[in-house]
């Protein structure tokens, strides 16, 4: 006489916990890519805008002060780089931004303070908008008139779009832009 048998089962316990090893790892695998897809700016765009350089006090003959910053792409992925929009308590006077030139070396660099400073730069030219490479950074000069307290830029934002077309708005993060001295009594 034959008899069969049936396989046995396993225990409740190992039963019960491969459901959730399942659920656990497909959890750590989604964090997993989510974090690599945060970390490239494959989808939103990774930038940072931090102050450089200013001059601290207007020129004293026009009246123009400079102040710089840096917008840095953080991910892996190109980004582009749209409107810049500079804040100030005060509406007067002129503004004028500049792109740096990103082959000038840090110790090459030199800031005009004013506008006629500019002729025969090659290394600054009129900032429109442009793309930047993943891991990369663009210095922009911003020129400006100081005639009383409050002239100076207080912030700047930065739009800044992926590939995928999300756009986010970047803030100036960092030491203030400054205060500057006046060379004429408002």
């Amino acid at each position: 006489m034959t008899t069969t048998s049936e396989p046995s089962s396993p225990p409740a316990a190992i039963r019960s916990s491969r459901p959730v090893l399942r659920l656990v790892a497909l959890a750590s695998s989604l964090l997993f890519l989510l974090l690599a897809i945060w970390w490239t700016g494959a989808v939103a765009p990774r930038a940072r805008v931090h102050h450089t350089s200013s001059s601290g006090e207007a020129d004293p003959a026009t009246g123009w002060a400079y102040a710089s910053f840096e917008i840095t792409n953080e991910g892996r992925f190109p980004v582009d780089i749209g409107s810049v929009a500079v804040e100030r308590d005060r509406e007067a006077g002129d503004v004028a931004l500049y792109l740096r030139d990103p082959d000038v070396p840090q110790e090459g660099r030199a800031y005009p303070v004013n506008p006629a400073g500019l002729v025969g730069r090659l290394d600054l030219t009129e900032l429109e908008p442009f793309e930047l490479d993943g891991g990369s950074s663009r210095e922009v000069v911003m020129l400006f008139e100081v005639r009383c307290p409050g002239d100076w830029p207080n912030d700047v934002q930065v739009e800044v779009t992926s590939r995928l077309g999300i756009t986010r708005t970047e803030q100036l993060y960092g030491p203030p832009l400054g205060t500057w001295s006046t060379p004429t009594s408002c």
